[in-house]
């Protein structure tokens, strides 16, 4: 039986931002030959988001506007969370550098990293994003 290699994560933010009103959810799995990373971002367009790879880390910031009139008379209930966010994927050292792809669709933002292309990436490299 092969032997199943654990990659331990992170999330935070090392770059000393402060923190933002809201973090999307995010789940991480693996396969054969991808990591693949999954945020929810409902409500958030394409051009709202920068995805960022350098080194160590993969960086997702974007806003989420709110989805109210300019001026609402009342406020009856408020759980949705808009304003900026930024969530920070430290990536362990076996994974650094590999290529990514980037895709949203249905409010999902999906990101691949795949373990055969490592290439040390040193530089800070803008991720396209693909939207379905």
């Amino acid at each position: 039986m092969p032997r199943q290699t654990i990659y331990f994560f992170s999330s935070g933010s090392r770059s000393g931002r402060r923190e933002s009103g809201w973090r999307p959810n995010m789940d991480i799995c693996e396969t054969e030959d991808e990591v693949i990373v999954a945020l929810e971002l409902p409500g958030v367009r394409p051009e709202e988001i920068e995805v960022t790879q350098h080194e160590d880390r993969i960086i997702v910031r974007g806003l989420r506007r709110p989805h109210i009139p300019d001026r609402p008379k009342h406020f009856h209930q408020i759980e949705i969370v808009c304003g900026a966010f930024e969530k920070e994927i430290i990536m362990p050292p076996a994974l650094r550098g590999g290529r990514v792809e980037a895709s949203l669709g249905l409010g999902i933002l999906t990101l691949r990293v795949y373990k055969a292309d490592m290439q040390g990436a040193s530089l800070e490299t803008k991720i396209e994003i693909d939207s379905e």
